[in-house]
């Protein structure tokens, strides 16, 4: 057996702090869920994605992440997609925003956030025909209502792994939709 060690802390001197609350928007970080579901070799080199839904985020300053769909005004659902949120850790010079291209080259890590399994089932999120609408659109509840820990990601990417499936209507797009929060 090893010899024990003792942790401990030091206070340090410095400001007052206090609580504050992040408050983020809701943007659409994938255009169509429904659009075919990236392959497995993708899913597993996320920095790869071809897929035209796909938007990549560029994260601020915050420490957790709200997720939920948005459809047109559909009349049921046939499949619930399922999508891979994923962190990537590395510098600015391995991401290039006009084209949405990261570097393959080992700059950036990437991890799942949703789930530390590599190979496992993603998120399911799920759209309704009767929730929260506006005129336009119809929003899925909140998938968890204390957020996705990002870890202290630099960038994230949603990946599909099932795609969905709905009817009705004049658009069967299905929006993924998040909210930075602290």
């Amino acid at each position: 057996m090893a010899a024990g060690i003792k942790l401990g802390v030091q206070a340090q001197e410095g400001a007052p702090s206090y609580p504050v609350s992040v408050r983020g928007e809701w943007r659409v970080i994938h255009s169509n869920l429904a659009l075919t579901a990236e392959t497995s070799t993708v899913l597993l080199n996320p920095g790869t994605y071809a897929g035209t839904g796909v938007i990549p985020v560029e994260l601020p300053s915050c420490t957790r992440l709200l997720l939920r769909v948005r459809t047109k005004l559909i009349t049921g659902v046939t499949t619930n997609p399922v999508v891979c949120i994923f962190g990537g850790w590395g510098p600015a010079a391995s991401y290039t925003q006009g084209t949405g291209v990261f570097l393959t080259d080992g700059t950036i890590t990437w991890s799942r956030l949703d789930n530390p399994a590599a190979g496992s089932t993603g998120i399911t999120l799920t759209p309704t025909t009767a929730g929260y609408r506006d005129t336009t659109y119809r929003y899925g509840d909140i998938y968890d209502i204390t957020g996705i820990d990002l870890l202290g990601a630099n960038y994230l990417l949603a990946l599909t792994q099932t795609a969905g499936v709905v009817t009705g209507g004049t658009d069967q797009t299905i929006e993924l939709l998040a909210c930075a929060i602290n």
